[in-house]
């Protein structure tokens, strides 16, 4: 798999949707070689090393906004190839209050 660090999310659009009662915001992640499919996964923005790996762009967004984010490459080629659940929620919350605060 070739390593790049793709554009995530919309920063105020996750917000906006995470404040509905009962959302949950996934990333569904394809991992794919020249001409083999290597793996598909269905993660959860918070997972641990997935929020880690996720790097806050605030100089692509335009006014009143707070920016968008991106993935490092390296560690989703490492999620689809060993995927995991884990989410630690003080980090979780830690991550949203900065967002937040933005």
């Amino acid at each position: 798999m070739l390593s790049s660090n793709p554009k995530a999310y919309n920063l105020d659009k996750m917000l906006e949707y995470l404040s509905h009662e009962r959302s949950v915001f996934l990333v569904y992640l394809i991992g794919v070689k020249p001409g083999a499919l290597v793996n598909t996964v269905l993660v959860s923005i918070f997972q641990r090393r997935l929020l880690k790996a996720t790097i806050l762009l605030k100089h692509w967004s335009g006014r009143n906004s707070r920016g968008v984010t991106q993935f490092e490459g390296r560690a989703l080629n490492e999620l689809i190839t060993h995927p995991e659940q884990d989410i630690d929620e003080s980090e979780a919350i830690a991550f949203l209050e900065k967002v937040i605060g933005l």
